[in-house]
């Protein structure tokens, strides 16, 4: 009789014991699920052991897995979470608020490695539904014509280069309206547009302090006038 090797004596023993799972397999699973539940404190130290001395293994046994049962996966997070959208909302919610910074850093490394990829989604997101971006647009600077007008306005002062284009913000803005009670600095119409007292393009600076209220008619008219022509006028 010609004797066996170490491996041909693993792989008798690991036949035997698959054909003896495969005849009793329901008492085996009751017996484990009866062991575990009888201490679960101790089942869970025993499974953390393993996988934190077994890492990689793990990682590579779970990539497998997701990858075989793709959507069997998808649907039953989908199941899942339309059976318990509340709990679910809240726990991400939560677990987000807990890892901002982490997320926000996950996220950034994500986009520059797909940057390119994400802008040609983003320009055929676009071209697909330009007239619901313009709807949405109108609707925005509708409800928002404050901060329409100082974006507008600080895209023309860094066209331009003038100074405090990168400083002076909405709120700033709101408050040179609320210092002139909201009406026209030339003639005392309700404002309705932002002016620079010294136009940028003649040099002034979009700092707060060169920033005044005025109505559309006397914006059209002193156009890039300076100060001195609209008292002589």
């Amino acid at each position: 009789m010609v004797p066996q090797t170490d491996e041909e004596r693993k792989a008798k023993k690991a036949a035997r014991s698959r054909l003896y799972y495969a005849k009793h397999r329901d008492v085996i699973l009751a017996k484990n699920r009866a062991y575990r539940d009888a201490d679960p404190e101790r089942e869970r130290a025993r499974c953390k052991a393993y996988r934190d001395a077994n890492v990689e293994k793990e990682r590579a046994r779970h990539a497998l897995y997701r990858e075989e049962n793709h959507e069997a996966l998808l649907a039953s997070g989908r199941e899942y979470y339309e059976a318990n959208k509340g709990s679910v909302n809240a726990s991400h919610k939560a677990h987000y608020q807990d890892n901002t910074d982490d997320y926000r850093e996950r996220h950034k490394r994500w986009h520059d490695a797909h940057a390119d990829e994400q802008n040609e989604k983003a320009k055929l997101y676009y071209a697909d539904n330009k007239e619901r971006f313009a709807a949405n647009g109108k609707r925005w600077r509708e409800s928002n014509r404050a901060s329409t007008r100082a974006i507008a306005a600080r895209r023309r002062a860094r066209e331009l280069n003038s100074r405090g284009a990168s400083f002076t913000t909405t709120e700033h803005i709101a408050g040179r309206w609320l210092m002139w009670g909201n009406r026209c600095w030339i003639c005392g119409a309700p404002a309705t547009a932002s002016d620079h007292v010294i136009p940028l393009i003649l040099g002034g600076t979009h700092w707060p302090a060169n920033i005044r209220p005025s109505c559309t008619h006397c914006n059209c008219s002193k156009g890039s006038k300076p100060p001195i022509m609209i008292k002589v006028q």
